[in-house]
């Protein structure tokens, strides 16, 4: 898929569309079935997913920082980490 702009975009979250074959899907995950949106952001603009507030705070060398504030009942977990074991 491509972001606004016709760029490619990152793998997305569980629940929407499967990620790359380079990113195998986590284990007890199944693949989901719906597509999803991909949008445009600048640094300082915002958007709300449900009820996270997720602000991009800064894009430089390729990387974007984005700051999320949401309840405690939203669990938040970087996709390159989720599916590892603790300790």
């Amino acid at each position: 898929m491509a972001m606004d702009d016709g760029r490619p975009t990152a793998a997305p979250r569980p629940g929407c569309d499967p990620p790359p074959p380079s990113s195998p899907q986590p284990a007890g995950r199944a693949a989901p079935t719906s597509g999803f949106l991909a949008i445009s952001r600048r640094a300082g603009e915002a958007v709300w997913i449900g009820d996270a507030y997720v602000e991009v705070v800064a894009v430089q060398d390729g990387r974007v920082r984005l700051a999320i504030a949401a309840p405690d009942h939203v669990k938040i977990v970087r996709h390159e980490i989720e599916g590892r074991s603790a300790g």
